[in-house]
């Protein structure tokens, strides 16, 4: 009975069905975003990469209890391709 009450409750928010990029990382962003996701919205968080100083790949962040009902995917929004990825989601 707890699967069935979730499965129609997805079915029912206010927000199922719409997609949100959070590319906000501090602030009010991610707890806009976290009540987006508690409203049924599909929420996809954009995690910053940066390079360190031997060229190396370091993801910018770090788990919240924010992140709650949120997919998240990390881009490095410095590069051509990155840009590209999110013109794209």
């Amino acid at each position: 009975k707890f699967r069935e009450f979730f499965s129609f409750a997805r079915r029912v928010m206010a927000l199922a069905g719409v997609t949100v990029l959070e590319l906000a990382g501090i602030g009010p962003g991610p707890l806009a975003a976290c009540v987006l996701a508690d409203f049924g919205a599909d929420v996809i968080t954009i995690v910053r990469v940066s390079r360190n100083k031997k060229g190396e790949a370091v993801v910018d962040s770090e788990p919240s209890t924010l992140g709650r009902g949120k997919r998240s995917i990390a881009i490095d929004l410095k590069s051509k391709e990155g840009v590209a990825t999110v013109l794209k989601l």
